[in-house]
């Protein structure tokens, strides 16, 4: 599972608003395909007009990212 911190603005009735959602995906994040889908996801997630602005993904769950490991 990859999790990946996604900013993006959507419109309500008080004009734009935006968001920062830690989100979680089955693969990484690697074309523009994947950011329409992500675009849709919100949508049906009741988001109007989402506009996805920046990801960023996490770290993993690697030994060399634990603490005390190297």
């Amino acid at each position: 599972m990859h999790r990946y911190m996604i900013t993006f603005s959507h419109v309500t009735e008080f004009g734009a608003t935006f968001v920062a959602l830690d989100l979680p995906f089955k693969r990484p994040i690697s074309s523009v395909e994947e950011i329409e889908a992500l675009t849709s996801r919100l949508r049906k997630e009741g988001y109007n007009n989402p506009f996805v602005i920046a990801f960023s993904p996490f770290a993993t769950n690697t030994a060399a990212n634990q603490p005390g490991q190297r």
